[in-house]
């Protein structure tokens, strides 16, 4: 494995010599104008940091801010589409994966505003795309300048060495590691927001460059590690805002809950580091489709997504706005009639994900935060007043 530095654990801003009016503001309102990256990454759950090492992440980590109570979706495609909009999964109708070489299925909507087309700078996407098929999509929903794969490596070529590329709408095939390529495609852009996808830690397992496992384990612990390596590459003599996550849960080969409404499948690593930022951990709950949320209000900008709540107030060390967390599921892609859903508060979760062989009901209730199942015959009065509340809270029905 490559070793490279790790990065600074928090990333400042320095003028040198003279301060001008420009430095001045930044310092003033770092979150208006510094750069931001957003980082998202593929199937890296908590079990898998556990078992890597990954310096640049823990740097990150220590840093910046941690959200210990951050959620996403169950899987790939309608968490891509929720951080891009900032939409729940019914308003966009990608609720599950979109599937490689199915074309005529249904897709995300350009009538859709994404954060790319809200903000009022130059917006560069790098890597996993996975919410659409038409290879202009990126670029017709306002980022300047796109460079990635549209689908899951495994979906578009054959692994992490051979994959079709397209870059703002012109495809051919790229045979470097595709971690590597992501990240040599983002130092080259000079956007005042990144927002970069990478790939690792999904399937194919395949040793990065420099790696030796031969089980697919090892391989993907591997992958993770290279991932924590361009990191670090990425962010050397960076400064400006950091937001890591990752799409959903560790695969369940490994240990995770990936695919499920259970705290391993939707509960993910999510870190903001950056100038301002409040270092240390929160239990403030916040979701994926309130980043879009969160850089209007970096920037002074409105928006208009019902759902999308600004967790800018956490990061400034103050309360959050948003009461009650909210994840779903559903296929095939945008029909909701099979819908499966999970909502929580700081103290409760309530969800209608089955278990058809445990013999529970079909809405069960839980204690959080360690999500212990609480039996209908067990119910205090709290907990009845509870499952009222998270019920009629729920945005669609049940």
């Amino acid at each position: 494995m490559r070793i490279l530095p790790g990065i600074i654990g928090s990333v400042t801003w320095v003028a040198v010599g003279f301060t001008s009016p420009r430095v001045i503001a930044e310092e003033a309102n770092p979150f208006a104008k510094l750069p931001i990256t957003i980082i998202l990454m593929d199937d890296v759950g908590y079990e898998l940091l556990d078992r890597a090492a990954t310096p640049n992440i823990d740097a990150l980590t220590t840093g910046g801010l941690e959200f210990t109570r951050a959620w996403v979706y169950p899987a790939c495609s309608p968490t891509r589409a929720a951080i891009l909009t900032g939409l729940y999964p019914t308003r966009t109708g990608i609720g599950s994966v979109l599937k490689w070489g199915n074309k005529s299925a249904f897709s995300l909507g350009l009538e859709h505003t994404t954060f790319a087309e809200l903000l009022n700078e130059p917006v560069h996407a790098f890597g996993k795309w996975h919410v659409s098929y038409r290879h202009t999509d990126p670029n017709s929903q306002g980022f300047d300048h796109y460079a990635g794969s549209l689908f899951n490596l495994n979906g578009s070529g054959t692994g992490y060495y051979n994959w079709l590329q397209t870059v703002d709408g012109a495809t051919s095939t790229q045979t470097t590691y595709a971690t590597t390529a992501t990240t040599d495609f983002a130092l080259n852009s000079s956007a005042g927001v990144r927002y970069i996808a990478y790939h690792a830690a999904h399937a194919p397992a395949e040793n990065p460059p420099g790696g030796s496992a031969t089980n697919d384990a090892g391989k993907t612990v591997e992958m993770v590690e290279f991932l924590d390596s361009d990191i670090g590459r990425l962010l050397q003599n960076y400064h400006g805002y950091v937001f890591l996550l990752s799409d959903n849960g560790t695969d369940i080969a490994y240990g995770g809950g990936k695919g499920s409404l259970t705290e391993p499948g939707i509960r993910v690593p999510f870190v903001v580091n950056g100038p301002g930022v409040q270092p240390g951990q929160t239990d403030a709950l916040v979701n994926g489709v309130d980043i879009l949320g969160t850089l209007a209000d970096m920037r002074g900008l409105p928006h208009e997504s019902p759902d999308s709540q600004s967790f800018l107030s956490v990061l400034r060390g103050r309360e959050g706005l948003r009461r009650y967390n909210y994840s779903e599921f559903f296929k095939p892609n945008p029909d909701t009639t099979n819908r499966t859903w999970a909502i929580c508060d700081q103290s409760y979760k309530l969800t209608n994900e089955g278990l058809p062989s445990t013999g529970q009901p079909a809405i069960r209730l839980f204690s959080m935060p360690e999500e212990i199942y609480i039996p209908d015959a067990a119910y205090t009065a709290r907990d009845q007043e509870a499952r009222k509340r998270l019920m009629e809270k729920l945005p669609f029905g049940a």
